[in-house]
């Protein structure tokens, strides 16, 4: 009898395991089977406008992503992305989208469906409303998805209740997954349901800095900066804030070019605590990936190259993690690609960089380091082409991408220099270097190009100059070495055609 007993005890174990697998694989397989690219417009519209409250547009947008990144299967276009279609269109930062906007938009970025949204606000109250526009049927038909009841008081005070404003951001979140229709795994359910702070301020010190952050400008990065800080000083667990405080962080040091490695050492920390207060978050294995990337840069720019190594091999782990889940982060394809071409596996950058020009023909980063990739596997012509395409995409650049100290056009002139310089031609080489100097007659890396140039064409002396120019302007930059490596070669060549 008591074996009996066992066995139906064994019996019902196995059988419960048993429904256990069976349903974390339907939940898995139900998601892994949908592969939809989504874009949600980067702002909801404020009707009517009102600048003081645009970050809160901003915020619902960005909260929505970051709530729906979590499902496998929905891949999200990244707020840059559309900012860079939208500057080619000529929309303006808070411009109404409407429909055709969005079709337009959703076009040219290849998605499946685009979700909008608008905020309505009285003296009294404001009402929420978001649409879907579902370009996988020929109608391309927009749907009301979402219109909260009215809620009471001013967006301009939202930090005194916070709650409808959760409240919201759930309910339309859940909505879409209901709309596209998408089935979620518990863990998702948790993900999507889940709000990131319950304080006012600590929201709205978020959404302000968030908003800054978009701008890519050093003063508006610094001020971003506070926000964060502020935000969490008021929210210690909010894990969205630590991990925006470590992305700007990192903007700061590697992106805006401070050189701050302290920085970035408080960065990864910071992204470390988003990861710790909440693992499923993507933020913050994105902002800890960026921080290893240019810790290793620096590391590896002083010599340390097996330090450097090391840095790369995290960065690695996090950018391979977010992109199982959001394949179309391209800052994260980037910064994989220019690890593999410092650690000279070329194919690896390749397929990276490959898969980015053929899908965002656009992103003139994506043109300028297969550029660099062409350069180091001896496809001058191909380089050649890569750097004049980069010059073909100001439009789409953001306002740090145009500037004169930003190295995507001035870096293009010059590296089609030094190209048609390794081609023997030379006219080209220093039509391509007078452009450069328009803009900045004492960059650098133009008088490292000069040198190279000169060398080449044999006029020692004059290459010698430049070498010695680029060490002046720049003595501890990331091409110091190899100049003084240059500079002895030119000086035996100076001294054998004295004998």
């Amino acid at each position: 009898m008591k074996g009996k007993f066992f066995l139906i005890i064994l019996f019902f174990v196995f059988f419960f395991f048993l429904f256990q697998i069976y349903e974390t694989n339907m939940e898995t397989n139900n998601c892994r089977s949908m592969d939809l690219n989504v874009l949600t417009i980067n702002s909801f519209d404020i009707i009517p406008d009102n600048p003081k409250v645009r970050y809160i547009g901003f915020s619902f947008a960005d909260m929505t992503v970051t709530k729906l990144s979590t499902i496998e299967g929905l891949h999200f276009i990244e707020r840059p992305q559309l900012e860079k279609v939208k500057r080619k269109l000529g929309i303006r930062e808070n411009e109404l989208i409407t429909k055709e906007l969005a079709t337009r938009l959703g076009h040219m970025l290849k998605v499946d469906i685009v979700i909008l949204g608008d905020i309505e606000t009285g003296k009294e109250h404001f009402r929420v409303g978001a649409q879907i526009l579902d370009l996988r049927k020929k109608e391309n038909d927009i749907s009301d998805l979402f219109i909260s009841e009215p809620v009471e008081g001013s967006l301009e005070n939202i930090e005194k209740n916070i709650e409808p404003i959760n409240k919201i951001q759930r309910e339309i979140a859940v909505t879409i997954t209901k709309a596209i229709p998408v089935a979620l795994t518990h863990k998702e359910e948790i993900s999507v349901n889940k709000d990131f702070t319950k304080s006012g301020n600590a929201y709205v010190a978020y959404a302000k800095g968030r908003y800054l952050y978009f701008k890519y400008i050093s003063k508006e990065n610094d001020e971003a900066i506070e926000k964060f800080k502020y935000a969490i000083d008021i929210d210690p667990n909010f894990a969205l804030a630590y991990a925006a405080l470590a992305q700007a962080y990192t903007q700061k040091a590697g992106y805006f070019k401070t050189g701050d490695r302290i920085l970035l050492q408080e960065a990864i920390q910071k992204s470390e605590k988003a990861i710790e207060l909440d693992p499923f978050l993507i933020e913050g294995y994105v902002a800890r990936g960026a921080s290893y990337t240019y810790e290793g840069l620096f590391a590896y720019y002083s010599g340390a190259e097996e330090e450097a190594w090391e840095l790369w091999k995290k960065a690695i782990d996090d950018y391979k993690r977010v992109l199982d889940v959001q394949p179309h982060y391209i800052n994260v394809s980037l910064n994989l690609s220019k690890i593999y071409i410092f650690r000279n596996q070329l194919d690896k950058a390749s397929e990276y960089l490959d898969s980015l020009c053929d899908r965002y023909y656009y992103e003139p980063a994506a043109r300028f380091f297969r550029g660099h990739l062409y350069t180091l596997q001896g496809k001058l012509d191909e380089a050649i082409h890569e750097f004049k395409e980069v010059l073909k995409l100001t439009d789409y650049m953001n306002p740090f991408e145009r500037d004169k100290e930003s190295p995507l056009i001035i870096e293009s002139y010059i590296n089609i220099a030094m190209c048609y310089g390794e081609k023997n031609k030379y006219d080209k080489a220093m039509e391509n270097i007078e452009e450069a100097k328009k803009i900045n007659p004492d960059y650098p890396l133009i008088h490292y190009a000069l040198g190279r140039i000169y060398a080449k064409d044999m006029e020692y002396e004059k290459a010698k100059e430049e070498c010695e120019i680029y060490l002046k302007l720049n003595p501890e930059g990331n091409l110091a070495k190899e100049v003084k490596r240059l500079l002895e070669k030119l000086q035996e060549k100076l001294k054998d055609n004295d004998k």
